[in-house]
């Protein structure tokens, strides 16, 4: 049986805007009736694209690295649109940043278990020159210093981060087409994190809490695309998320 949410062949490889008539969409705005659909229909998922693992106190936020500089898709720099498709199986977004000229397309959506989280997204390059992008998944407790028996770790076996808090496991990955080395580190995103020179510290175990950092460098060309996906996955079970993760892998 697939796991995956229903969503049709030719949908999975036209993920991107105008691939879908726009009556099956329910685009947001700041109307208090589109806010409260929001809430009940996607109560994990912020309008900024931030995303809360349920049952946890852990939350993704979306950056990029560009020219030596860093910036995040909460800041006000981004230009984002969001739409919900009517059957609620999975969301269609945008983001646009005016000075780089960098176009970003993502789709979100569940497994049927609900416990697994998957974003695919197309960068774009939508200037006149080459650019070396870094899109960054820093995934973090919105509770702060979340130090009491919490602890993040790399898995090089299974190329992905666990965080562990209170007998539940989480775990982040990436992917990108066609397949590139990704860097991956446990820790304080003060202590890894090098946002002038773009440059991520190799930390494979942090003991003081829930936060690592996924970095997917990138070269595109003018009018170039570069397509991935990030996951997320949450149980109590550490064998069943890496059945999982395994899955989301293979497919």
């Amino acid at each position: 049986m697939n796991p995956f949410l229903p969503f049709t062949q030719k949908h999975q490889n036209s993920l991107w805007p105008n691939a879908l008539p726009k009556n099956t969409w329910k685009k947001l705005n700041k109307s208090s009736s589109n806010q409260q659909y929001w809430k009940k229909s996607y109560p994990h998922l912020q309008p900024n694209l931030t995303f809360y693992l349920p049952q946890t106190h852990l939350k993704m936020e979306t950056g990029l690295w560009v020219n030596h500089e860093c910036t995040w898709l909460n800041e006000e720099e981004w230009i984002i649109s969001v739409g919900i498709n009517q059957t609620n199986t999975w969301v269609r977004s945008t983001a646009y940043h005016k000075k780089w000229k960098i176009h970003l397309n993502f789709r979100d959506y569940w497994m049927k278990n609900r416990n697994t989280f998957i974003r695919e997204f197309e960068v774009s390059n939508q200037g006149e020159a080459e650019k070396n992008i870094q899109l960054l998944i820093h995934s973090f407790s919105f509770k702060g210093q979340d130090t009491h028996d919490a602890t993040t770790y790399y898995s090089a076996k299974n190329e992905a981060l666990i965080h562990y808090k209170k007998n539940r496991y989480s775990l982040f990955s990436a992917s990108l087409e066609p397949s590139q080395f990704l860097f991956c580190s446990a820790g304080s995103i003060r202590k890894i994190w090098d946002g002038e020179k773009g440059k991520l510290l190799y930390m494979p175990l942090y003991s003081d809490g829930q936060e690592s950092l996924i970095s997917m460098p990138m070269t595109i060309q003018p009018n170039e695309q570069k397509k991935g996906r990030v996951w997320g996955i949450t149980d109590h079970c550490l064998l069943k998320i890496l059945r999982e993760h395994l899955y989301v892998q293979a497919n």
